[in-house]
């Protein structure tokens, strides 16, 4: 029966006994950081509910037993209870220790804030210094040398000072302006009027020069050049950066000759259409031009126009100080030329001019010709000559008879002429009493 007792008392306590768990213990741990000032209450709870709920199995087993096994009972549940009592001191110490592990985790998360506290005033330090920087490039461009002069030292590096930047320079450079203004050349000092001056920057890559004309300013850098044309003499002045005239350079303009000439046209000379032209005034140099094409010079001018119309004579000329100008006139001729070539003879005048036909023009010049008649009728050749002595009197000269009066017969005239502009053939109609 004792036995049998004992056998029943320890299957009840092994069912109420929890075997070890390491997960379960770790759980705990994880709640108990996670609720670091309640934690070691809540062990404690759940380890007093342990010891309850195993009281009371212990009492309902120790009533369900008779008396004479409650002296074992006791002994039993006494051992329980220490090593409850024993357990329970264990898990204070845990959670002891839980304590001191809360309290350096909240030492770390003070350290950690007061870390970000000090990467925030290095921020704004950092904040300060590009402010400074900003400030530094604002001055640099209010100065006033311009952007492609700028220039920095051999090295090409900068220095922090006091949080802003500077270009550091060698002390050779120190206070050396990097461009300068200076004077520049002129292509003349003396132009005539409508000519051009051409202002030139013959200096360095550095150096520029600022000119004024007539209340203009104009900068120039190397190499570059300023055309202007004045109407009237005066000074060119060179200017620095503060437009201080630093040189000046005078030029005179010259007026310009003003030529004038007389016509005569309409006239013939010497068996020739003439248009003389004539200037007045004293140059260094006359041109004349006709048409613009055929140039003379002298202060007279003669020239042939050989069909009527309007054409131009235009006088060049150039004064003593080197000035040149130019006056053109236009002048009419009346008819075309035709060898001053009569259109009508009588072979029994009493006056010989009239008696033959020969056009007057192959009797004043000195040129070499063929003179033919034609008849209409049949296109035969009545006359030919190369002399202007033996003009045509009205008689065929295969026949040696007259002719039929009051009858237009041709007349034609090869020239062997080295005249300008004269055409070689000229013809025309003929007829006699």
């Amino acid at each position: 029966m004792k036995d049998n007792l004992e056998k029943a008392f320890k299957e009840k306590l092994d069912q109420f006994e929890a075997p070890y768990d390491a997960s379960a213990w770790e759980s705990m741990n994880a709640r108990l950081d996670a609720q670091q000032s309640a934690g070691g209450s809540s062990l404690l709870k759940w380890i007093a509910g342990s010891a309850a709920v195993i009281t009371v199995v212990s009492l309902a087993v120790y009533f369900s037993i008779d008396n004479s096994q409650q002296n074992e009972v006791l002994k039993a549940e006494n051992q329980i209870n220490e090593t409850l009592n024993s357990t329970e001191d264990s898990s204070e110490k845990f959670v002891s220790n839980d304590d001191n592990t809360s309290k350096k985790e909240d030492e770390n998360t003070s350290s950690s804030e007061n870390l970000a506290s000090e990467s925030n005033d290095v921020k704004v330090d950092e904040n300060q210094n590009e402010s400074s920087d900003d400030n530094t490039g604002s001055e640099s461009n209010n100065e006033t040398e311009p952007v492609e002069s700028r220039e920095t030292n051999n090295e090409g590096n900068t220095a922090q000072n006091n949080g802003s930047t500077e270009v550091q320079r060698q002390d050779s450079e120190v206070n050396q302006p990097l461009y300068s203004y200076v004077s520049g050349s002129i292509s003349t000092d003396k132009i005539c009027k409508g000519e051009p001056i051409v202002v030139r920057n013959n200096g360095s890559k550095n150096q520029i020069i600022k000119v004024r004309l007539n209340d203009k300013i104009v900068e120039l850098r190397k190499a570059h050049v300023h055309t202007f044309k004045p109407t009237e003499s005066g000074t060119i002045e060179f200017l620095n950066a503060s437009n201080e005239v630093i040189d000046s350079k005078d030029f005179m303009v010259m007026e310009l000759p003003s030529p004038d000439f007389n016509l005569k046209a309409n006239i013939f000379e010497e068996g020739l259409p003439m248009v003389e032209a004539e200037t007045y005034g004293d140059y260094e140099s006359i041109q004349w031009s006709f048409d613009g094409q055929y140039n003379t010079s002298g202060i007279k001018a003669k020239h042939h126009f050989f069909s009527k119309g309007e054409h131009k004579v235009s006088l060049t000329v150039e004064d003593f100080n080197g000035c040149e100008n130019t006056t053109t006139k236009k002048v009419r001729i009346e008819e075309d030329y035709n060898l001053m070539a009569v259109d009508a003879f009588r072979p029994n005048d009493m006056d010989p001019r009239n008696k033959v036909f020969m056009p007057i023009a192959l009797t004043q010049r000195d040129v070499k010709f063929t003179l033919t008649i034609f008849d209409p009728r049949d296109n035969s050749v009545v006359f030919t000559t190369q002399d202007s002595n033996n003009g045509w009197d009205g008689r065929d000269e295969r026949t040696g008879k007259m002719t039929p009066s009051e009858t237009a017969y041709i007349w034609k005239v090869q020239l062997e002429s080295d005249i300008p502009n004269e055409r070689k053939v000229y013809a025309g109609t003929v007829v006699h009493d």
